[in-house]
């Protein structure tokens, strides 16, 4: 029996819009997003334009603890809803770009709209879905957004290869396309948690920073998990010009990698990982064995310069990296889910998206100063992969302690 037809019926509406919102937003990530960074940078966008690029969901991520507190008055339906018609809108605004400097704003807007409501689908999960079917229903709404992504970027890609220029066309329409996914989602009903939640007092300003020091094992469990993952972050500007700069990999070849090869592997490591997520007692494990193995991403694009045919230790290294974080993701969000209070989830998951969006501005940030200095790009990923391997080592110690700070 499929997933819509074991869970409760109450909570059928919800798996219908999220399975629709990850269409559209496949949409997006198989035309739209895989291509900001090459596009700019051939384009001639200065390393401070990549930079703002790779920055553009992690500003987005600084809005969630202000969207959180909005979500009350607004529904966390709705509230997705006016984000994705926004994100989708903003679209049409790259008929008008005229250079690098329109293009990297607008991307870097659109990006950013979408982003900073986040923790929204995390609310409507916890308040829509019972544990048991949580890790299924993300592992399904994952697997729709990256099969609608993935012939649409072998697509875009050949369409890039022969005019580039056709973004202009090809973004817009892209958007029409999306916002006829988006109705479900104001069609939601309000539930128990959000219900609680809309008629809870009002917090006090900065009360999600005071979960930092009143529940230590989140605390612990967010300074892990920040530093396994700040090591990609540095990477994001660097990425889009070692590919055009050095590898000089096509726009196809950056569909095969980005659009193809990692999203594939991504809806496989979404069965594995949720699968593997329902049994453990411990998330942590599951986080320690991914943050280890997501080292060889950087580990190979630094070897990527010496090799024959880069684009295919690109895309190999891209297919491991999006398998492992499809655990890091599933486990992640449901330690959050586990850790907070039924009351409180959307303030924990405001934090841990406004850390996020911390920790994507400052990578960026060191990433753009290597850029900036002449670092060798390949020296730049070695030292990505000692960062992430610094934050593997950290959950491993955890473990060995008895991982009781996601217990």
């Amino acid at each position: 029996m499929t997933l819509f037809g074991r869970i409760p019926r109450l909570s059928r509406p919800f798996v219908r819009a999220a399975f629709w919102d990850a269409a559209g937003q496949g949409l997006l990530a198989g035309i739209v997003t895989p291509f900001f960074g090459v596009l700019a940078r051939r384009m001639g966008a200065a390393d401070s334009l990549m930079a703002l690029l790779a920055m553009a969901p992690f500003i987005g991520f600084l809005g969630s603890l202000r969207i959180a507190r909005i979500s009350g008055a607004v529904g966390w339906g709705r509230l997705l809803g006016w984000a994705r018609v926004t994100g989708y809108l903003l679209l049409a605004g790259f008929a008008f770009t005229i250079g690098p400097v329109s293009f990297a704003v607008l991307a870097t807007l659109a990006v950013a709209v979408g982003a900073s409501v986040a923790g929204v689908n995390g609310n409507l999960l916890r308040s829509h879905i019972r544990p048991l079917f949580r890790g299924e229903a993300l592992k399904w709404m994952r697997t729709i957004a990256i099969g609608t992504a993935v012939p649409m970027a072998w697509l875009a890609g050949g369409l890039f290869d022969a005019d580039a220029s056709r973004y202009r066309v090809i973004f817009p329409l892209t958007g029409l396309l999306a916002l006829g996914t988006v109705p479900f989602l104001f069609r939601l009903p309000r539930r128990q948690g959000e219900a609680a939640f809309q008629n809870a007092k009002p917090p006090a300003f900065g009360e999600e920073f005071r979960i930092l020091y009143g529940d230590r094992r989140f605390t612990v469990f967010l300074l892990v998990f920040f530093i396994g993952t700040f090591g990609e972050k540095i990477g994001m500007p660097v990425l889009p010009v070692y590919f055009a700069d050095v590898l000089n990999l096509s726009y196809r070849d950056v569909a095969a990698a980005l659009g193809i090869a990692g999203p594939l592997a991504s809806i496989g490591g979404y069965f594995l990982w949720s699968h593997v997520a329902r049994r453990t007692a411990n998330p942590m494990l599951v986080l320690a064995v991914c943050m280890t193995f997501k080292a060889v991403r950087p580990a190979a694009l630094a070897l990527a310069v010496h090799a024959d045919s880069p684009v295919a230790l690109v895309a190999g290294a891209e297919a491991v990296f999006r398998f492992m974080v499809a655990g890091l993701e599933i486990a992640s969000i449901l330690s959050i889910l586990r850790l907070a209070p039924a009351h409180r989830t959307p303030h924990y998951l405001g934090l841990h998206f406004w850390l996020m969006g911390v920790r994507g501005i400052a990578g960026p940030v060191l990433g753009w100063g290597f850029l900036a200095s002449g670092v060798p790009l390949p020296h730049v990923f070695w030292i990505i992969a000692a960062v992430v391997l610094a934050g593997a080592a950290g959950l491993w110690l955890l473990l060995a302690r008895g991982g009781r700070s996601t217990a």
